[in-house]
């Protein structure tokens, strides 16, 4: 019974690695009404994160950048978004140097 229990428990912690998977969030269809484009992220379609959105973290927990953006250090979308024409390269965090966040199952 408790070995039985224990396999249980680590198949379902192996299958929900990321909060994304585990939430239902995304789609094996590409989504259309994304204000940034549509990205994959674990196999799964989701939309885009914006300029100054977050991203990245643990197996991109926060998301990916759209087209023509990149993820920072400071763990938010930088460059120039080729959907809405928005430049934020000029834009920084909180006038001091980041370093990207760590995973922590709980923080956010």
């Amino acid at each position: 019974m408790i070995f039985s229990l224990l396999v249980l428990a680590s198949f379902a912690s192996f299958t929900c690695a990321s909060r994304i998977s585990c939430r239902g969030i995304g789609s094996d269809k590409k989504p259309e009404n994304c204000s940034h484009g549509a990205v994959e992220v674990r196999k799964k379609w989701v939309c885009a994160k914006g300029p100054g959105e977050r991203c990245g973290g643990y197996q991109e927990l926060w998301g990916k950048c759209g087209l023509g953006m990149y993820c920072d250090n400071c763990g938010l979308c930088r460059g120039c978004s080729t959907q809405v024409l928005i430049d934020y390269n000029r834009s920084v965090c909180n006038n001091t140097t980041c370093t990207r966040q760590p995973y922590y199952p709980g923080y956010s």
